[in-house]
């Protein structure tokens, strides 16, 4: 009897036992939260490229930009589209009567003259740096084509120091342009100043091409004043592509650089930098003034692909600043600011471990990895607020 009542004690115990645990699973199923579901995706090694991406335009790169010598009425004898020989007389201005000897005309030409002057020397002065450029690129083109031969440089080494050599000649070309441009200008000013000190009645005034070329562009309205533009010579089949971009973005940028030129809904046209002017004040669309550069491009695919484009088509391209190779990269949302630290949350034995991370670089989609992460662990993309260190997860 006796050890009967002792096993109904210890049945009774172990029933009260897993009643217990019963009740302890509810409550740890009601009240402790399950697995948050994250997506994930592997840390993984790869080639990264830093992408910028703008609007720019196409330029006839030998432009020159004819401006009216004298306020009047003006009477076009060429239109845009036309081709026109140098000396050719491109337009008649019938000056102002007010306009001849007037102080302001005087002063406006003579600060003409010192533009003209001041514009020349510069390019003389830019002139002698390319020709050191290009002596430069000469010899480092020799140097590595010999490497080349006994098999210690590479194919894109080779490209390069060819591709250096090549935008060495042009940029020597645009020199050469900005002098004759220079020149015209002056001459033509000082033509302005003489004809405005005779006082030349109202005789017209002729406007002569400085060169051989096409008509690009022509100003609208039957009135000038003193220093409007015109009209525009050069040569639409002879382009290359400016874009305008914030002098911070622009750090990114340097000459050699491939580029993908978007023009209308063709296959894009491949381009590389040749070179990035001085920062300038531009105007952002909110009013704001900020140092903006001008990066311009050389179209590197066939001409016949890019020629009809014309003077002022507006592009879109794509700059591979930079290209890093067997990085480790992760989505680029994975990564969030912990403090002053960048941070992960690593899945791994169903929960979240958070990982501080170093970033060599990123964009918009993806980051480089430096330090606190291996090849194959598994990030969290996005992490919201459920999800923090330690916490249980679960992958879709």
């Amino acid at each position: 009897m006796a050890k009967k009542r002792k096993k109904s004690k210890i049945k009774k115990r172990i029933i009260q036992a897993l009643v217990l645990l019963a009740l302890v699973a509810i409550l740890v199923w009601v009240f402790v939260p399950g697995a948050v579901v994250v997506e994930t995706e592997e840390a993984h090694i790869g080639s990264f490229y830093s992408i910028v991406e703008a609007n720019g335009v196409t330029r006839a790169r030998d432009k020159y930009v004819i401006w009216a010598p004298i306020a009047g009425s003006v009477q076009r004898a060429s239109v845009a589209g036309d081709p026109v020989v140098r000396d050719q007389v491109l337009a008649r201005i019938i000056p102002n009567s007010d306009a001849l000897a007037d102080a302001a005309t005087l002063q406006q030409l003579n600060e003409r003259i010192g533009k003209a002057e001041t514009a020349k020397a510069q390019a003389v002065a830019e002139r002698v740096k390319v020709m050191a450029d290009l002596d430069t690129a000469r010899d480092s083109l020799r140097e590595t084509e010999q490497r080349a031969a006994l098999g210690t440089a590479s194919v894109d080494e080779r490209d390069m120091a060819q591709t250096r050599m090549k935008f060495a000649f042009k940029q020597l070309e645009a020199v050469g342009n900005a002098i004759r441009n220079a020149d015209f200008d002056l001459a033509a000013a000082r033509s302005a100043l003489a004809q405005a000190k005779l006082g030349a009645g109202k005789a017209p005034w002729l406007v002569r091409a400085p060169v051989d070329g096409i008509v690009l562009t022509t100003a609208s309205g039957s009135k000038t004043s003193l220093g409007a533009p015109l009209l525009a010579i050069g040569n639409p089949k002879d382009l290359d592509v400016v874009v305008s971009l914030p002098a911070g973005t622009a750090t990114q940028i340097q000459p050699g650089q491939q580029v993908r030129v978007q023009a209308d809904a063709d296959a894009p046209l491949q381009g590389r930098v040749r070179r990035i002017d001085p920062a300038v004040a531009a105007e952002t669309p909110a009013g704001a003034e900020q140092q903006a550069v001008n990066v311009v491009i050389d179209f590197a695919s066939p001409a016949r692909e890019w020629q009809t484009l014309g003077d002022g088509h507006e592009v879109k391209v794509r700059i591979t600043a930079s290209t890093l190779d067997n990085v480790l990269k992760v989505p680029a949302t994975a990564l969030f600011a912990d403090g002053a630290n960048t941070a992960v949350f690593v899945a791994s034995q169903g929960k979240a471990h958070k990982r501080i991370v170093t970033v060599r670089a990123r964009d918009a989609l993806e980051a480089v990895v430096g330090s606190g992460l291996r090849e194959n662990e598994r990030v969290i993309l996005s992490p919201g607020e459920k999800i923090t260190d330690g916490v249980r997860v679960k992958t879709r």
